[in-house]
């Protein structure tokens, strides 16, 4: 050997086992580690020798949890070594799906991408937009409502168990970060061996299954595989723009009824890791999920173009109310149910009543138009409505957030007048009326007094008289920005309210307004929305969002105190329970009209509607209740042992009582400055403009709040730009709570 040269030692080999599900045979192949996976892969498939399309086919690495799905990555890159072991296992798996209205598909699910990723190639093959709204959650059963569960694991009516009572696995389970499995309910098996049998979980579907998929025995007869090509088919003619009016018992089966506010923060364990295959979070073959909208901001609904998202959001909300997982009053829940009443009446329809308005189509795309030549937002109607906010802060990861709008497309009703005939007076700078008032303390009597107020810009002034404004004597001053806005109507009482709730240094001061009438109500509270946001009054959203207030009261209006002919009290066809929540279907009016009565009173307000037009009204009044949108859990702040409700909103985040619901404190976003995951204490920690939040969940996994309080900001951000791509190195940058 020359001096001066080293000698290179040669790259050692040694076996890898390799494991072909589908033939039920393992392979060693003699491998080095600066190999790539591809070479790797052809060389398994020469040594299978079996004529077949193996294009969809990845290796599995059990014991690490993880897909070796970059082909051009070496073994080394990776870490196998020769004590791996690998599974060669197609990465399109059968995967049973209920949808939003509780029917089951069958779909074919790429389990090696992200959940993210995956929710939006099964959107794509349902016709629905906006996947970045939806996710996968376990199906819960009752017993996970009783105790909090941080890991649910494998639930039962994810994995039905085989008739040996196992139930059929390939890997082990990675939590949302490690892979403890403690603190899990459900069954669990093993990792899966060559020496298992395999077997396919053959349940019966039920009958409401509307997706059959065509399976064929391959080689062997060892395994059963889908048909991709009329599986697609199947998915692309799935009619879910419309849904039947009732679900089969097995579906009804799965519906969960929570008692508390607690057993309602616990519904929200079930989420799956949205930057996790579904194999990593030990979804297997034939397991059932739910495909559920996550996050109420429901982007540009246009019935033109999603007609099945908003039937699939409709069914949400209704089963929502129906199953009591969201609150409303009596009256509230009979306009809902009228609204059901008319949307079945419609669908039964032979010829649709949603095609021909062009007239309106025009006259809504002009509003449109006008709105964003003024440079205004189309909103979406929730309690809020305006969930649009420009962050000034910036994050963590380095990204400036910037607020855009929505739009919502409503059909044309006849409201209440606006003009002089209100005593409210309204400009183009400020709002000013003579109010009744009262700021609420506990232990004391309700006592209203009328005071004068101006609201100006986001600032809440308050003076004794009309005179007392001209002299400029302010009695108090309330800072609107930031505030939690809260309804208090009772349309057939006529009492119209609103609680205001303000953010102080440790608590919440809760003042509440009563109005003269509706259209009073209507101005301000749609003016208080848009101050809690930090935007004025001339916000070209406003008058949009006083009609909106003015239609929802409409539709409460009870038919026996309006004008409109008699109603048809023929209510034989009505079964109350499929329109009404429990607390309410036994309940009576003030003179003894039974639920199917009032149904068919409130009925008579809505029966003129086309069943879209209905939908779009029922998920707008469904937006404007006041605990709509608020994701809770069941939490221990900083180093207190006490279990208390913290609630996610799309703008904020809320400290709640757990007795009666209360917000105690609130941290809107705009003060938010960082967020992050402790994975050590399993803590969240918020960072604030004035200091640091922090809790650590009970009934879930701390990634899945984490991830509530990143997607919705990620939402916030989205742009009426329709060549606007999804980003999601973006979604992952701001939920993913930790750095590759």
């Amino acid at each position: 050997m020359p001096e001066g040269q080293g000698y290179v030692m040669p790259e050692p080999s040694w076996d890898l086992r390799i494991f072909v599900p589908d033939l039920q045979v393992e392979r060693t192949l003699r491998v080095k580690g600066d190999m790539h996976i591809g070479g790797i892969m052809l060389k398994l498939v020469d040594e299978l020798d079996i004529s077949t399309d193996w294009s969809d086919h990845a290796f599995w690495w059990t014991k690490k949890n993880r897909w070796l799905s970059q082909t051009r990555q070496t073994l080394n890159h990776y870490g196998v070594q020769a004590d791996s072991y690998l599974n060669f296992t197609p990465m399109h798996k059968p995967l049973r799906v209920q949808l939003p209205d509780l029917r089951f598909v069958d779909a074919r699910v790429d389990f090696s991408v992200e959940c993210f990723k995956a929710v939006q190639l099964l959107c794509k093959e349902l016709g629905i937009r906006h996947p970045e709204e939806l996710s996968f959650c376990r199906p819960l059963s009752q017993e996970h409502l009783k105790k909090n569960y941080q890991n649910v694991g494998v639930t039962p009516r994810q994995r039905a168990t085989t008739m040996q009572g196992s139930v059929s696995n390939v890997s082990t389970y990675g939590t949302m970060r490690d892979f403890n499995n403690s603190g899990t309910l459900g069954n669990r098996s093993g990792v899966f061996a060559p020496s298992q049998s395999g077997t396919i979980d053959t349940r019966a579907h039920s009958p409401d299954i509307t997706s059959t998929l065509s399976r064929h025995a391959s080689y062997r007869g060892f395994t059963t595989t889908y048909n991709s090509s009329m599986l697609a088919e199947d998915l692309k003619n799935l009619e879910i723009s419309n849904s039947p009016s009732s679900p089969s018992s097995d579906a009804k089966g799965t519906l969960l009824y929570p008692k508390s506010l607690v057993e309602r923060a616990r519904l929200n364990s079930s989420w799956l890791d949205s930057h996790l295959s579904l194999y990593q979070q030990n979804v297997k073959d034939f397991d059932t999920l739910q495909l559920r909208f996550k996050y109420n901001e429901f982007y540009d609904l246009n019935p033109k173009l999603d007609m099945a998202r908003i039937n699939q959001i409709y069914e949400q909300a209704k089963w929502s109310l129906l199953t009591e997982e969201i609150e409303c009053s009596e009256d509230e829940m009979m306009m809902f149910g009228a609204l059901q009443y008319q949307i079945q009446q419609r669908a039964g329809s032979p010829i649709p009543d949603d095609i021909g308005n062009t007239s309106d189509d025009i006259d809504a795309a002009l509003t449109e138009l006008q709105m964003q030549l003024e440079g205004g937002v189309n909103t979406v109607y929730d309690r809020t409505a305006f969930n649009t906010q420009t962050y000034n802060a910036q994050y963590n990861q380095g990204v400036g957030l910037q607020s855009t709008g929505r739009n919502l497309i409503m059909p044309t009703y006849q409201t209440p007048s606006t003009d002089a005939n209100s005593a409210a007076v309204v400009s183009g700078l400020e709002l000013s009326d003579s109010i009744r008032f009262m700021k609420l303390k506990k232990f004391t009597f309700k006592t209203f007094k009328r005071l004068f107020f101006v609201l100006r810009d986001t600032m809440l002034f308050a003076y004794r008289t009309k005179d007392d404004r001209m002299r400029d004597e302010t009695a108090f001053t309330i800072d609107l920005r930031g505030c939690d806005v809260t309804p208090d109507v009772h349309v057939n009482y006529g009492k119209y309210g609103v609680k205001l709730s303000t953010p102080g240094a440790d608590s919440m001061t809760d003042y509440l307004m009563r109005f003269d009438n509706e259209t009073q109500y209507a101005k301000w509270i749609a003016a208080f929305k848009l101050a809690s946001k930090g935007k004025p009054m001339t916000d070209p959203s406003y008058e949009e969002e006083v009609r909106t207030t003015l239609q929802l009261i409409n539709l409460q209006y009870n038919q026996t105190l309006s004008s409109s002919p008699s109603v048809n009290s023929n209510n034989s066809n009505i079964k109350v329970d499929d329109y009404i929540a429990p607390k309410h279907s036994r309940s009576r009016g003030r003179v003894g009209r039974s639920a199917a009565t009032r149904i068919l009173e409130a009925h008579s307000n809505v029966n003129h509607l086309s069943a879209t037009d209905c939908k779009l009204n029922y998920i707008k009044a469904w937006r404007a209740l006041p605990d709509y949108g608020i994701h809770m859990f069941v939490v221990r702040f900083g180093g207190s042992n006490k279990e208390e409700i913290l609630g996610i909103a799309s703008d904020r985040i809320i400290r709640i009582d757990a007795s009666n619901g209360d917000h105690l404190r609130v941290w809107p976003f705009s003060r938010m400055e960082t967020w992050r995951v402790n994975w050590d204490a399993r803590q969240v920690v918020v960072q604030l403009d004035d200091g640091e939040v922090s809790f650590t969940p009970l009934s879930a996994d701390c990634k899945i709040p984490h991830e509530f309080i990143g997607g919705y900001v990620f939402l916030s951000m989205r742009s009426k730009d329709n060549n606007q791509a999804l980003n999601e190195d973006l979604f992952y940058k701001l939920t993913k709570g930790w750095d590759d």
